[in-house]
């Protein structure tokens, strides 16, 4: 049995009990039987005793957890790799050589998650293959360093032919390492729902059971567009309307922002525009089952978006912006695409003519499958093992 490793990007904890986008994904892939059942697999994260607990319901799977220095060494190391042509690499990256090295130099394969620039330090140490998976555009012809770091990858997982082709950007000889490996959904958990618990968000949230809901569901943070969708709705008059906000400024907790009080101030004359702060990840399909359209106002080249596959799976519409992957997710049968360009008046269009378009609740549904856990899991083991038979 091949044995791998997981390198989290070392901002959130793996298991994902502060949520996060990609520690979901690597999840899904840890408590996999599959993926369990064709590698040895160890796991490198942020130290959380919340994970470490969590971390005790997988018993397959070896967590290693790494805490943070004081700031000052962390700061000191951030100044150096940001400003000085080598990288010596962060605090988190540097304890894992320091402390792991002999393990590193075990492994068949150590995939790197999100963070292109750790493999500088790890290919001194890591002897097998080390692989990229990119789940932003982090690694582009714009990135410092770019031709060094992707020579030194002997793969990259794009989460979207739009980061597959930014990845290609930086050298032509990417093409022959470049895997496209979709993200994943938990499709089934988003077509559940509770209704006693439904009504209880109803009731708390003043929405009515005959009111046309509005969803947007992420960051509150200004790329993704959420002024502008709020602004778009505010110009609409009509009866029987809500706008429900889900998310924080961060990830896993509801920190306040320059940018969230604006939407706060944006927002203060219209009770129709509900802003619920995080929601835990268990609890969210119940939110979406309260939705009629969900809105991805993306105003940034979106890499992927898993709340549009959420969306969908709970079986609503989208409307997205024609924004980096997401228009290569959806199709006319379940989604409006508007152009970012002038998406204020994109938006508040595609609001008003969202209740007079007829989506079918299957067809939402069906494309959603097209990237559901099974075919995330199915696809990954393919990419690796076709990395395994590459000389």
């Amino acid at each position: 049995m091949k044995k791998i490793a997981f390198i989290s990007a070392g901002y959130l904890p793996v298991p994902a009990v502060n949520g996060g986008a990609v520690e979901t994904l690597i999840d899904m892939l840890l408590y996999s039987d599959e993926v369990q059942k064709m590698y040895h697999i160890d796991v490198y994260s942020i130290y959380s005793r919340k994970a470490i607990f969590a971390s005790k319901c997988n018993e397959q799977v070896n967590y290693f957890y790494i805490k943070k220095s004081n700031i000052v060494f962390r700061t000191v190391r951030y100044i150096y790799n940001k400003y000085m042509p080598n990288y010596i690499g962060n605090d988190y990256i540097h304890k894992i050589v320091k402390k792991y090295r002999n393990s590193l130099e075990s492994y068949d394969a150590v995939i790197v998650e999100n963070k292109p620039e750790f493999v500088q330090v790890l290919r001194k140490y890591v002897k097998g293959k080390i692989i990229f998976h990119s789940h932003n555009d982090f690694l582009n012809k714009n990135t410092k360093n770019a031709k060094k770091i992707s020579s030194y990858y002997d793969a990259f997982f794009c989460l979207s032919e739009f980061i597959l082709n930014r990845v290609n950007e930086i050298d032509v000889k990417n093409k022959n390492k470049n895997f496209l490996l979709y993200n994943g959904v938990d499709i089934e958990k988003f077509q559940k729902f509770d209704k006693d618990k439904m009504k209880i968000i109803r009731d708390k949230y003043g929405i009515q059971d005959n009111d046309y809901v509005y969803l947007y569901s992420g960051r509150l943070v200004p790329e993704k567009g959420v002024r502008e969708l709020i602004t778009a709705f505010n110009m609409l008059n009509d009866e029987n309307i809500k706008l429900l906000v889900i998310g924080s400024v961060g990830y896993g907790k509801n920190s306040k922002s320059n940018y969230l009080y604006d939407l706060y101030e944006l927002s203060k004359n219209n009770k129709k525009v509900i802003f619920t702060g995080y929601i835990d990840y268990n609890e969210i399909s119940n939110y979406y089952h309260i939705a009629n359209v969900g809105i991805v106002p993306s105003t940034w080249e979106e890499p992927f978006a898993l709340t549009v596959i959420e969306n969908l799976a709970s079986g609503h519409p989208v409307i997205i912006t024609d924004s980096g992957a997401m228009p290569e997710i959806v199709n006319d049968k379940c989604a409006v695409i508007i152009k970012k360009n002038d998406i204020i008046n994109e938006l508040y269009k595609a609001l008003k003519m969202i209740r007079e378009k007829q989506f079918k609740p299957d067809d939402c549904i069906r494309s959603s499958q097209l990237f559901s856990k099974d075919i995330y899991v199915e696809s990954f083991i393919k990419n690796v093992e076709e990395c395994f038979n590459e000389n």
